[in-house]
């Protein structure tokens, strides 16, 4: 069933539908994304402020009110300056007008917005815990349902991750990958990562193979292996080649590594 319309295209004219919090927002002036597209084309004629001329302005622009920067700057300028009281020492200096209503505390230098910050943080208000407390309000969503989560499982188990690698997950290491042999590795960089250089704490090096090939020492190959801890080993299982390539020019330039003995 169609739901009645509630607002009106401003630039097609085309009656549409949209959810009444959308509204609110003063959001809800468009039927397409065409329509958007060609609002931000459509000019419409403003008079500056400063200097009385006509200019033209993309209509999402509508509210400027100075057709250039210097014009802006020199209305700005020519208001005569307003005194304030600094909120640290109390002494009374000149400001701009326009600023009045920009920023609600004023310093009369950097030394004093500093020391005031050190006394009274001003992330730490009753007026800015109440504005947090009041932009968190309707934000949190209700949790997902059980068969909404299965479905989001489903979508992206197997084939259809974008992860998916054709199944290298479940082919069987080597057996020679054993243990002793994880230990043997570690040993040999004196439990480093090899990457970072991070020391081994209470959570063992995982030990990488350099080629992503399972069956690397039943195949002869028993040097293309590092020890990595867990941040640079997760770090390795994305761009799978340039991984590569960096480790294995490492062992291409190394005089003491013998390819061909274990």
């Amino acid at each position: 069933m169609l739901k009645d319309t509630n607002c009106k295209c401003v630039v097609c004219g085309k009656p549409f539908y949209t959810r009444p919090y959308i509204i609110k927002k003063g959001y809800g002036k468009y039927c397409s994304h065409a329509c958007h597209g060609k609002s931000n084309i459509i000019r419409v004629t403003n008079t500056c402020k400063y200097c009385g001329k006509d200019f033209l302005i993309e209509r999402w622009k509508s509210d400027q009110t100075f057709c250039s920067k210097s014009c802006r700057m020199s209305s700005q300028m020519s208001k005569p300056p307003v005194y304030v009281k600094c909120e640290n020492c109390g002494v009374e200096f000149k400001i701009r007008p326009y600023k009045l209503d920009k920023v609600k505390l004023h310093f009369c230098s950097r030394k004093c917005t500093y020391d005031y910050r050190a006394k009274i943080p001003y992330y730490i208000t009753v007026e800015g815990i109440e504005k947090s407390a009041k932009a968190k309000i309707g934000k949190k969503r209700l949790p997902f349902s059980d068969e909404h989560k299965k479905h989001i499982g489903d979508t992206r188990r197997g084939e259809k991750n974008w992860h998916w690698m054709g199944g290298k997950s479940f082919e069987p290491y080597c057996p020679k990958f054993d243990n002793e042999f994880k230990e043997y590795i570690r040993d040999k960089f004196n439990r480093k990562c090899f990457i970072c250089g991070g020391l081994e704490g209470n959570i063992r090096h995982a030990v990488h193979h350099i080629d992503y090939n399972k069956n690397s020492i039943c195949n002869g190959h028993g040097w293309a292996f590092v020890p990595l801890c867990m941040s640079c080993h997760n770090k390795t299982q994305h761009q799978r080649w340039h991984w590569f390539n960096l480790l294995i020019c490492y062992w291409a330039n190394d005089p003491e590594v013998n390819f061909n003995s274990f």
